[in-house]
C-alpha cells in the first residue's frame, strides 16, 4: 500500500479506477526524474510528459501523450534498460495495466498511438543530450523541433503547476 499526495491509500499491484486522481499523477511526477536522477539537472516525468503533449499537437493525441507515464505516478520510474530485461516481465505486467487503466479513467485509447511513441522516443533522445551531453543520434531538424519549446530547467512546483493546467487544457 502506498499513501498518495491526495491522501488516498492504494495498492498500486490492484488499482482502482477511483484510486486514479489527477492530482496524484501530476505531483508524482513532477518529484520522479528522469534517468533515475543521473543528469547534470533534474529533468521530471512530468516535464517530459508536458513537451510530448505539445510534440504531438494537432494529432489528436495530445492528452495520450501528456498521460503516456502517468502509470509510474503509481509504480516509479524504471530505467529503459532494466525495465525492459526479461527479469522485468512481471513488472511490465503491472505497468501496462495500470497505463490502460489510467487512459480508461481520462477517455484516451487503451493502446499507445504511434505519435506519442515517436514523440517519447525523441524526447527521451534529446534529454539524454541535454543531461548528459554525449554526442546522440538527433537530426539538426529534430533539435530545432525540441529544443524550440523545450525549457531545461523547471521547478518540481512549476512542473506540477504546468501539467495540471495542460491537464484542464486537454481533458475537456
Amino acid at each position: 500500500m502506498i499513501t498518495t499526495y491526495t491522501g488516498l491509500k492504494v495498492n498500486p499491484l490492484n488499482l482502482q479506477k477511483s484510486d486514479i486522481k489527477i492530482a496524484d499523477i501530476a505531483h508524482a511526477l513532477a518529484l520522479c526524474n528522469r534517468f533515475a536522477g543521473h543528469t547534470r539537472f533534474p529533468i521530471s516525468v512530468a516535464q517530459h510528459s508536458f513537451y510530448a503533449s505539445y510534440l504531438v499537437s494537432g494529432t489528436g493525441y495530445e492528452l495520450q501523450a501528456l498521460l503516456h507515464d502517468a502509470s509510474e505516478a503509481y509504480l516509479g520510474d524504471v530505467t529503459s534498460d532494466l525495465k525492459h530485461s526479461s527479469e522485468m516481465i512481471v513488472y511490465r505486467s503491472i505497468e501496462q495495466r495500470t497505463q490502460r487503466l489510467i487512459y480508461d479513467v481520462f477517455n484516451c485509447p487503451e493502446e499507445e498511438n504511434q505519435v506519442v511513441k515517436t514523440a517519447d522516443k525523441l524526447l527521451a533522445q534529446y534529454e539524454h543530450y541535454l543531461g548528459f551531453k554525449h554526442s546522440q543520434k538527433l537530426s539538426q531538424d529534430d533539435v530545432k523541433k525540441v529544443s524550440s519549446f523545450y525549457v531545461t530547467e523547471w521547478t518540481w512546483r512549476r512542473t506540477e503547476s504546468s501539467f495540471l493546467q495542460r491537464f484542464k487544457q486537454l481533458f475537456i
